[in-house]
């Protein structure tokens, strides 16, 4: 199914995204990657549109087309800023307007630059990594037993994802006559056996 197709990943370099890119990778897809992590893969600030105006014409030049783009990358604060003299709502505002921007610019830029190639090449796909919890809220049975229930959700969180699903909405509006799809996927609590700094 996709074999061949080129897929860009913003933030395929660590968690969701870079579970996403082997996949895709096993599919026989040319997966294309940009993360701020050093690493085999293009290395750079997603919230800056020269760095990824660079980045889709080396992916262009390559391929001459990108099929896919998958807005992967993004943040949260880390429980330990809320916790455990905090509450929820004494957030640190300089920590959270980082989170902000990441998760911001992270998904509009992206989209901005991309969507200009697929609309000249006649189409594409556009994915956004929501969340459940930017429609429905914090469910905290998805997280008995672990760190994330001790302190409750950042409240933040809720704020970038509820966005992202009315961003999406807007693209898929806007450049679906294009022959651009965008879609949003909504995922639930992920389970993660990998040390967290935040969690120790």
């Amino acid at each position: 199914m996709f074999q061949n197709k080129v897929i860009v990943i913003t933030g395929g370099a660590g968690g969701i995204g870079k579970c996403i890119a082997e996949e895709f990778q096993k599919q026989g897809a040319r997966v294309c990657v940009i993360d701020c992590a050093e690493g085999d893969h293009y290395v750079g600030n997603i919230g800056d549109k020269a760095t990824l105006e660079a980045f889709a014409q080396s992916v262009i030049d390559k391929y001459g087309r990108v099929d896919v783009l998958m807005n992967a990358a993004g943040g949260n604060m880390p429980a330990a800023t809320v916790a455990p003299d905090k509450t929820i709502f004494d957030l640190d505002i300089e920590a959270v307007r980082s989170v902000v921007e990441l998760n911001l610019f992270g998904t509009i830029l992206p989209t901005m630059v991309f969507v200009k190639a697929m609309v000249e090449q006649g189409g594409g796909s556009i994915i956004n990594i929501g969340s459940y919890m930017g429609i429905l809220g914090p469910d905290y049975t998805l997280y008995e037993g672990t760190e994330m229930n001790k302190d409750g959700c950042i409240p933040d969180y809720f704020f970038h994802k509820g966005g992202m699903h009315n961003y999406t909405r807007y693209v898929a509006s806007r450049y679906g006559k294009a022959g651009v799809r965008c879609n949003c996927l909504s995922l639930g609590g992920l389970f993660n056996n990998q040390p967290q700094p935040f969690l120790e």
